[in-house]
């Protein structure tokens, strides 16, 4: 172990100010000196602080134990460093707590009031409601030889893009899902789905109401013509 020894070095600094002394600083350093460069005349000297240092240290040992003990048996520290761990251990699980975003739920079917509405919606108005599209045509729609009035009206709104995309969904969810984000899709369309029997999840209709014929309901699809088309081609 290197002995430690203290030496002292004296200067002076000297400043060429008017009416002042000059300044005297000791400067103390500390040394060590290598075991090899240690005289006999040390070496009790060294053994013996070392001896004292190591007794210090037991003593010290001695004397905080009982001290830990006696904390650790206080019924009130006890009672702290329970709480303390349970405020830890409470703001470690908020901490790393997986964060639960609650979604809205998705209605599947149709509002019964809007259903009950459909449900009214008579035969003539369907035809009224197709007059007003064909009529607000520049030119006669094309391609639509041997369909039905229904499936006409359903084409239509097929491709009106104001109602959200059709592709990859069904017509009914396609007019639910416009009518609750507030599109405010066409009540009569909803009739049609209702009248070719491919409302899903909507309340049963009231008595006496009829759907439509079979032959109007044949080439009636539940999916957009388009996504026909996709499936043909990437068939």
């Amino acid at each position: 172990m290197p002995v430690s020894t203290q030496s002292k070095l004296n200067f002076t600094a000297k400043k060429n100010v008017s009416n002042q002394k000059a300044i005297t600083h000791d400067i103390v350093f500390r040394a060590s000196t290598p075991p090899s460069k240690i005289s006999e005349q040390q070496k009790p000297l060294v053994a013996e602080r070392t001896k004292n240092e190591e007794k210090e240290e037991k003593e010290k040992e001695k004397v905080e134990e009982p001290a830990a003990e006696a904390a650790a048996n206080d019924p009130v520290v006890s009672e702290l460093d329970n709480e303390l761990e349970e405020v830890e251990a409470e703001d470690e699980k908020a901490l790393f707590q997986e964060e639960t975003i609650e979604k809205p739920r998705l209605d599947l079917g149709v509002d019964k009031k809007l259903a009950d509405k459909a449900y009214e919606v008579t035969s003539h108005q369907i035809q009224k409601y197709y007059k007003g599209i064909e009529n607000s045509r520049i030119r006669p729609a094309v391609h639509q030889e041997g369909l039905t009035e229904y499936e006409k009206i359903l084409r239509h709104f097929d491709l009106s893009s104001q109602y959200g995309p059709c592709v990859g969904v069904s017509r009914f969810k396609r007019w639910e899902r416009a009518e609750r984000l507030g599109f405010e899709p066409p009540i009569e369309v909803l009739a049609v789905l209702l009248k070719a029997e491919l409302g899903e999840g909507v309340d049963p209709p009231p008595k006496g109401w009829e759907p439509a014929p079979v032959d109007m309901r044949e080439d009636i699809g539940s999916i957009a013509y388009i996504n026909h088309l996709i499936a043909t081609h990437t068939e």
